[in-house]
């Protein structure tokens, strides 16, 4: 089997989620969004979320900001703000808020947005107003974590672990799926959940798995 997330050039947009929030199963995901996960209850129904889109754009961040505000304010309830620059891995971003009601309460809505190469990668950060300072510096590393990279190997730091695997792509059948699965929760920790979830979904094409944010199962045999 070849391994995608080795050999191709295709750019991946990553980010750090909070340590313990479960990822969102990809049927459950709609529109633009590429990746959600979601947080424990805290003695509310609504559980704070974390969610990256990724869209197509021909326009500057500017003029991006701009048609988000327009469209945010032709709602009188919603309160939105343009809170200026705000640096992530990738680059400097526009770090954005929305408070706006809902069937739960009042929700804060924070994002920071990220033009490149014509296109815009929006992470978003969803909580209810009243919790959302508890979590300000939650979301805040999530945002500063917010990075591009060539392809998924270019993001581990040291050859060693790379090296690791690579071992596994030249000789596949003698490390186990489940092996590997445990290879990549104990080893790569410190890339993230996400950086985890796209590196077993490309090497064993497997749907994620909500609780382990690794896939669930297999394929059989191995």
């Amino acid at each position: 089997m070849t391994l995608a997330f080795l050999c191709l050039a295709a750019s991946h947009c990553l980010f750090t989620p909070p340590t313990g929030w479960d990822v969102v199963s990809p049927d459950k995901l709609s529109g633009l969004t590429r990746v959600a996960f979601v947080g424990k209850k805290s003695g509310s129904l609504f559980q704070p979320t974390l969610n990256l889109s990724i869209e197509k754009v021909n326009v500057s961040l500017d003029e991006y900001i701009a048609s988000v505000k327009k469209r945010q304010e032709a709602h009188p309830k919603r309160i939105w703000r343009d809170l200026g620059v705000f640096t992530t891995a990738a680059g400097p971003g526009r770090l954005t808020c929305l408070d706006m009601p809902s069937k739960w309460g009042e929700l804060r809505l924070m994002q920071v947005i990220l033009l490149k190469e014509e296109t815009a990668y929006i992470l978003t950060a969803a909580a209810l107003k009243k919790d959302a300072p508890a979590l300000l510096s939650v979301f805040q590393n999530a945002f500063h974590s917010l990075s591009l990279v060539p392809d998924l190997m270019s993001a581990i730091p040291d050859e060693k672990r790379r090296n690791m695997l690579k071992a596994w792509q030249k000789n596949p059948e003698k490390v186990s799926c489940h092996e590997l699965q445990q290879l990549l929760l104990n080893e790569f920790g410190d890339l993230g959940a996400y950086w985890q979830l796209l590196a077993a979904k490309e090497l064993t094409n497997e749907k994620p798995d909500s609780d382990r944010n690794l896939p669930s199962s297999c394929p059989a045999g191995r």
